[in-house]
């Protein structure tokens, strides 16, 4: 049985700060035990024209003010996959 997935989209998400954003999938097609990484940079400086107050402190939230990081992504997977779990989430945090 091959169990894998197609991914089908990115959709990265970052408020003001947001500067930069990128997606990498080891392994080209998603076989299992494939890892992909979403890294987001952020600028909160005087230089970007976006952030509205650099002397702030920026929480996460849903409004402009506030930050986010959203690294959604889509994928299709064999339906004679069971309902094992399919996709399984790590949290990186230094």
């Amino acid at each position: 049985m091959r169990r894998g997935a197609v991914l089908l989209s990115f959709s990265p998400l970052l408020h003001l700060r947001g500067k930069r954003f990128e997606y990498d999938v080891i392994l080209a097609f998603l076989k299992e035990g494939a890892e992909m990484r979403a890294v987001a940079w952020y600028d909160n400086s005087p230089n970007n024209p976006h952030n509205p107050n650099p002397n702030a402190s920026v929480n996460w939230g849903d409004q402009p003010r506030d930050e986010v990081l959203g690294g959604f992504f889509d994928v299709a997977v064999p339906a004679t996959i069971g309902d094992g779990k399919i996709l399984v989430r790590h949290h990186l945090r230094n």
